[in-house]
């Protein structure tokens, strides 16, 4: 819709121009959850959850297929999702319940697995952020569904977007089920598609200003909350535009981008573990910084163990 009024634009994304930029968000996410530097500026961790969060579900819109997805690809997308939300959870409520001696209720344990509310997760694992496997899964399938989709159909999944989208202006999704959070983020993806990356560098550059701008008004108060609802849109347009320019100084994000899924998974549990056994002899931001570095690096190798791992397993390579 949007983008048939949208002349000389880019609708698609390559997947090296991907990856860096999921690479450069995993970094963001890491900083975001680094509960001893984001404090030091107010408003830090407000101001990234706008954008790092939703980019990563609204990248998945942007890339091209040469066929529509066939069931066995999306059942082994999803059984992966599954199966390391499943192997995360599990261990993560093992060691909840040892280290703290909590109650097990295994009705509440399987009820917050299958809603995947991030209050649900955090009293049966004592972390929040798993939510995203299963709210991914549930975006992911909507993307199917619209991919698939007649022209009608997409049409009306466009106009039910916005809605969505005008709906989660004025409420929050935060503490609402996984499949609640998963129409939200399928809804962003719907329609950032309906648009289009400029060509033209002053017009890119008009962007990126946008998003500066948008960005200082996300530290003022009385300009905050009306800008938030456009941070997902102005900020995937403006950092595409910043990698396409920056790509050739940009490239070593891609390994991480590659590995966004195991560091996002394990950068919680290796952040707690440092915080136990680094001594803290030095001022909150020093301090913080060690800790934020250790974090990327332990998690980085750790992810590409795992993925290793994973590859080096025929059976398991074949279905995750």
């Amino acid at each position: 819709m949007f983008s048939r009024f949208i002349g000389g634009g880019i609708s698609s994304i390559s997947r090296d121009t991907s990856e860096i930029m999921k690479g450069l968000l995993i970094l963001l996410i890491i900083l975001g959850h680094n509960s001893i530097l984001s404090p030091c500026i107010p408003d830090t961790d407000f101001y990234l959850k706008s954008f790092r969060t939703p980019l990563f579900l609204i990248l998945p819109w942007f890339y091209i297929a040469a066929t529509p997805p066939t069931w066995a690809k999306i059942a082994k997308r999803s059984g992966k999702i599954w199966f390391w939300y499943l192997a995360f959870f599990v261990v993560q409520v093992l060691f909840y319940n040892v280290l703290f001696d909590t109650t097990f209720s295994l009705g509440e344990t399987l009820k917050a697995f299958f809603l995947g509310g991030h209050t649900l997760l955090k009293g049966v694992t004592g972390y929040m952020y798993l939510w995203f496997m299963p709210a991914f899964f549930f975006s992911m399938l909507i993307r199917d569904i619209y991919t698939i989709a007649n022209k009608p159909s997409r049409i009306a999944m466009i106009i039910a977007s916005i809605g969505i989208v005008t709906f989660f202006a004025f409420h929050s999704y935060i503490n609402d089920i996984a499949i609640i959070q998963g129409i939200f983020f399928a809804a962003l993806g719907i329609v950032a598609s309906q648009l289009t990356l400029p060509t033209k560098n002053s017009h890119r550059a008009l962007v990126v200003l946008l998003f500066v701008v948008c960005s200082v008004l996300m530290f003022i108060d009385a300009t905050k909350g009306f800008v938030r609802p456009f941070m997902p849109f102005v900020a995937f347009f403006a950092i595409w535009s910043i990698i396409e320019w920056l790509k050739k100084y940009m490239n070593w994000l891609q390994s991480l981008g590659k590995l966004s899924m195991f560091i996002y998974l394990t950068h919680p549990l290796i952040f707690q573990f440092l915080l136990r056994v680094v001594p803290n002899n030095y001022s909150q931001v020093t301090y913080g910084i060690i800790i934020l570095l250790l974090t990327i690096l332990i998690s980085v190798i750790v992810s590409w163990c795992m993925q290793k791992i994973v590859k080096a397993i025929p059976v398991v390579n074949k279905y995750l």
